[in-house]
């Protein structure tokens, strides 16, 4: 047992009997990785959140503007969104094995034994853990040292790719049978009580029901969640709605709205329904959705979308991260990069930056 968990030990571990160091060529493709985390860290996800910051800004001041997308959910704000948590467990799951593995299969061809591992639950959370042999990998060659630290990240960095060549190959496969792949919003819920406040709502009135798409919003065609939210910030109380509605077989419907509901004290007016974005079809040219083939591709979006946060966050130094490892490793032969990060100042400004980034995003998930 451990401290909001439980750690099932699977195997004793394995001896590195035979050792069989990786070659030059396999041994910079795997530190090369912690590199290109780093450079994804700081050139997209930090000008990203410079500029989700300032969409945050503009939202809770009122200067105008949708509700921006939340840049970095914490996995415990995933339960929240109970449609995901079956994906979400499963790619972690899938994330943490292939790191984890990755580590000990790196560190038996170095020479390094693998003293035991497992899996387990952390406060709900699939987990994996290898345990190496200590001694061994304080007495290895500086490279082996190195190569088994950036197997982690690697390992993260190859499930994603592989996850969206497949998320691609099948978009592209899917025309000639499905027609074109679009973005489509749907109704996913119809509450009242629960988001308007009240018995009775514009959904219920004008007879809204979940499972259908939103075509269009008076003659606005919507393919996202910010299109929607853009054309109902525009929409006041007391005025008029023409939605386009579609069943998943492609049937279509117009349905008129009255706003005439206010979203709890303030002059916003509430239609008492949940949207979600998934993937749709548009044939000749109805839209149309495929469950099954929306669930999988929301499966390969969580599984790409979680390997790559862990390949940047793994890489960066934030103290206890493959990347301060890594970086901790090769100080003593690069003189400039000892005297960066020595201070652990670089480590600092990294928390810095993802409490920002969580922050932001668990505001906007708790108050939406």
């Amino acid at each position: 047992m451990a401290v909001g968990g439980i750690l099932i030990f699977i195997g004793r571990g394995r001896k590195a009997l035979n050792p069989k160091p990786l070659g030059k060529g396999a041994s910079i493709g795997l530190r090369s990785s912690i590199v290109v985390g780093m450079l994804l860290f700081y050139l997209f996800f930090v000008p990203n959140l410079i500029k989700f910051a300032g969409s945050f800004f503009n939202y809770v001041t009122q200067k105008g503007g949708p509700a921006p997308t939340p840049i970095a959910i914490p996995v415990p704000l995933l339960f929240k969104f109970t449609d995901l948590v079956p994906y979400a467990i499963i790619s972690i799951a899938i994330a943490v094995v292939a790191h984890e593995l990755m580590h000990a299969i790196v560190a038996l061809r170095e020479g390094i034994s693998v003293k035991s591992w497992g899996v387990g639950l952390y406060f709900l959370i699939p987990i994996a853990f290898v345990e190496l042999d200590e001694e061994e990998f304080n007495n290895a060659p500086p490279r082996s040292k190195q190569n088994v630290i950036a197997a982690g990240i690697f390992a993260n960095a190859l499930v994603s790719l592989i996850a969206l060549a497949v998320a691609l190959s099948i978009i592209n496969l899917v025309p000639q049978v499905f027609g074109e792949p679009v973005r489509v919003v749907t109704i996913q819920e119809v509450d009242c009580e629960s988001i308007c406040n009240t018995s009775v709502c514009p959904a219920v009135v004008s007879g809204l029901e979940v499972n259908t798409i939103i075509e269009s919003v008076n003659n606005t065609k919507i393919r996202s969640l910010d299109q929607l939210v853009e054309v109902l910030s525009n929409a006041t109380l007391g005025s008029n709605l023409v939605l386009n509605i579609c069943d998943y077989n492609g049937a279509c419907k117009e349905v008129f709205i009255s706003l005439t509901v206010p979203r709890g004290n303030t002059s916003r007016p509430c239609i008492g329904i949940g949207f979600s974005e998934s993937m749709g079809f548009e044939k000749n040219p109805t839209l149309y959705v495929v469950p099954w083939f929306a669930s999988m591709m929301l499966f390969m979006d969580m599984l790409v979308s979680i390997n790559l946060g862990l390949f940047m966050l793994n890489s960066i130094p934030l103290y206890l991260t493959d990347g301060s490892l890594f970086l901790k490793h090769i100080q003593t032969k690069y003189q400039v990069i000892h005297r960066v990060f020595s201070s652990r100042m670089i480590d600092a400004i990294n928390i810095v930056i993802l409490v920002i980034a969580i922050t932001l995003s668990s505001y906007l998930l708790l108050a939406g």
